[in-house]
């Protein structure tokens, strides 16, 4: 849902400011990109294509709900929402504690979970 530059920012802060390794949710394209990094416990490709809840396999969304996740991270390349309802509804799927939305000036906000 945003640049590699932004999650690479958050990789670090997390990583660096918080001693936290996530698991990273992407496509095919980056998987190379982001495998190799240090910071990154789990790489989960849903495959290709526009990121949608339709695009995301049942078998990984499984998978993921498996983990438990406390939080999902879903940064967000501009500062409203538009654009991004699929990417929430991809996140909900995965059925976490909670979602944080990280915004490019910085800012952050919880989204209101609607299991």
């Amino acid at each position: 849902s945003a640049r590699p530059w932004m999650i690479n920012l958050i990789l670090d802060s997390l990583s660096e400011h918080h001693g936290i390794q996530p698991d990273l949710l992407g496509q095919d394209t980056v998987e190379a990109e982001f495998k190799k990094r240090a910071g990154i416990d789990q790489f989960y490709s849903y495959g290709s294509g526009f990121f949608s809840p339709d695009n995301l396999p049942m078998a990984l969304i499984r998978q993921l709900r498996d983990r438990k996740y406390d939080l999902i991270i879903t940064p967000f390349a501009n500062n409203h929402l538009a654009g991004y309802e699929n990417v929430l509804s991809s996140a909900r799927l995965i059925q976490p504690q909670k979602i944080l939305g990280l915004y490019p000036d910085g800012s952050a906000s919880e989204i209101v979970l609607n299991l």
